[in-house]
């Protein structure tokens, strides 16, 4: 429809060509700027009446307020029924309207009646969705949530709020210290940041605890989410390739050795449950700090025990 306006996403292909004839700037956004003004005959005037329903209902669905977007498409529908997108639009958001309605019968908890929202939430509010969701947590519960609401670190992080995911995070881990997912998702709000260094850090303490905790797919930083793959095609290393990360991670410089190891770090009825990679990193670092000639020896023998080409790839970055 060539009168159609995009309010959702990226303009429609054959409205291209008429929206650069007037000067507007084509990046899918609402800042939708002209210079000179300029409206052409029997062209959508984008500042009359419909560009300010449009306003209104982004607006709306930015903070997700369903009611008051839903009151903005209705204005707008009875301007323009047959505008398809704006049609598919107000009926989700109607539809989510009522889904809340209904779920705030059930629960006090504004947060709670939200996140039951969450199979139904389309793509293209979901950012939207996990912002509100965060600020009610925050509100109702305090900055740690890890029950059944989730955490709300995730939530903010999954919304684009790199800083406010990072609070968030980093408090959740001041009462789950060994928490590896914890420690994954703060580690991509750093990364969101451009804090790659800080960001490695908590990537490498992520994978070297639980790492079968650790969404490796979903990590932002492209370099540390790639060293899952390499352990899986380019080393013929025992057991899960994800346990082996952190160790990667150290034998490929991706990354920083920790400064010091723990006393108990070399339990061995904790090394005994632990995956072959885990116990090869844990080996590894208790190498690099060993001062007498014979520990370091013994330990080397570990090394050998879990992956021989790795402990010659070591070895030579040794010499």
């Amino acid at each position: 429809m060539g009168e159609q306006l995009e309010m959702f996403g990226d303009v429609p292909k054959h409205d291209l060509p008429l929206l650069a004839a007037a000067g507007l700037d084509l990046e899918p956004s609402l800042d939708l700027e002209v210079s000179p003004p300029l409206v052409l005959e029997g062209q959508l005037d984008l500042f009359g009446d419909r560009w300010l329903g449009a306003s209104a209902v982004h607006a709306a669905l930015e903070v997700f307020d369903l009611n008051a977007a839903r009151q903005a498409l209705a204005e707008l529908m009875r301007s323009y029924p047959l505008d398809e997108v704006l049609c598919e639009r107000a009926q989700v958001v109607a539809a989510l309207s009522r889904s809340l309605a209904s779920a705030a019968q059930r629960t006090r908890s504004p947060a709670r009646a939200l996140l039951a929202l969450a199979e139904e939430v389309p793509n293209f509010l979901a950012p939207f969705w996990h912002r509100r969701v965060a600020s009610l947590l925050e509100q109702e519960r305090g900055l740690v949530v890890a029950d059944d609401c989730g955490l709300i670190g995730e939530h903010w992080l999954l919304a684009g709020e790199a800083t406010a995911a990072e609070r968030a995070l980093r408090a959740a881990l001041s009462l789950g210290p060994d928490d590896s997912r914890i420690r994954a998702y703060l580690g991509d709000a750093l990364a969101a940041q451009g804090r790659t260094a800080e960001a490695r850090i908590a990537y490498r303490d992520a994978f070297a605890g639980a790492p079968m905790e650790v969404e490796t797919a979903r990590i932002i930083d492209p370099v540390v989410r790639d060293l899952t793959r390499i352990a899986a095609n380019e080393y013929e290393l025992p057991g899960t390739p994800v346990t082996w990360t952190a160790t990667l991670g150290l034998l490929e410089h991706v990354f920083l050795p920790p400064p010091s190891v723990p006393a108990d770090w070399l339990e061995p009825s904790v090394l005994a449950r632990l995956a072959p990679g885990l116990r090869f990193y844990r080996f590894l670092l208790a190498e690099m700090h060993a001062t007498e000639p014979s520990t370091r020896i013994a330990y080397r023998r570990e090394l050998k025990a879990c992956s021989p080409e790795l402990l010659r790839m070591w070895l030579e970055q040794r010499v």
